[in-house]
């Protein structure tokens, strides 16, 4: 054979073989290829099927169970206020003109209560103790000295409001009424003194600010009215007078709902 066909033979022979490993080298890189795409398509599938699913599950929520998941307006309440109570119109018929000055001067109560939110409504029970200022009044002890009185003033009651919106998300308007038992000791140095008891009700308004889910805090004013019997010591020496005072009174109150 010539020289020059055998080196043109050798040529060939070598890029035939030149690309038959070229292409098995793509093939092998095409395999590897679709190996990864696979095992990556396999990942997103293990990946994203939890995620759809609980997707479906909450679109497949009932309104029930989305309500329930809001902030409810249902529970136990316990609030705590305060505010400042004026005394306006006449104690009458009462047998010393300094109880006049103490049931005519003005108190600061503060009260505690304790009660049930259902929706719109809430009922509750409370107590409550007020300080006034008696040094305007004089009492005369057994020996003879006047000096001003100490004041103990509690009430025990119940109340009840209803609320203007039912899902409050910043403000909360209410209207309410309560009723209550209240006792007042008028005492001197020694003891002596003068007790005046009876019922007390009136009406209350205010409006609570949201200040978290389950705190709100407002300010309110109250109007009410006492009836209350006199009488010297204790019970035992019963006078024929009765007080009848009204109070208007303005404060500020804080409710948690447990």
């Amino acid at each position: 054979m010539h020289p020059a066909h055998a080196v043109k033979r050798a040529i060939a022979k070598a890029r035939t073989a030149e690309l038959e490993r070229t292409r098995n080298v793509d093939h092998s890189k095409g395999h590897a290829l679709r190996l990864a795409a696979r095992a990556s398509s396999l990942v997103a599938v293990l990946v994203l099927l939890p995620v759809s699913s609980r997707a479906d599950d909450g679109a497949k929520e009932s309104p029930t169970a989305v309500a329930a998941a809001e902030p409810s307006t249902r529970g136990v309440v316990v609030q705590l206020r305060s505010a400042v109570a004026l005394p306006y119109g006449g104690a009458v018929d009462l047998p010393m003109q300094s109880l006049q000055r103490v049931l005519h001067a003005e108190v600061v109560p503060i009260r505690l209560d304790f009660g049930y939110r259902l929706d719109r409504f809430y009922a509750g029970v409370f107590a409550q103790k007020s300080h006034g200022d008696t040094s305007a009044a004089q009492l005369t002890s057994s020996n003879g000295a006047a000096s001003a009185p100490r004041v103990t003033d509690f009430e025990l009651g119940a109340t009840a409001e209803y609320h203007f919106f039912l899902d409050a998300r910043l403000f909360d308007p209410w209207l309410g009424i309560y009723a209550a038992r209240r006792s007042m000791w008028l005492t001197t140095g020694d003891a002596q003194g003068v007790r005046l008891k009876g019922p007390e009700a009136g009406v209350t308004a205010g409006v609570d600010w949201m200040l978290m889910t389950r705190l709100t805090m407002g300010a309110y004013v109250t109007l009410g009215h006492s009836l209350l019997a006199v009488s010297l010591d204790d019970d035992s020496h019963p006078l024929d007078s009765r007080a009848k005072v009204s109070w208007l009174g303005a404060g500020l109150r804080g409710s948690f709902r447990l």
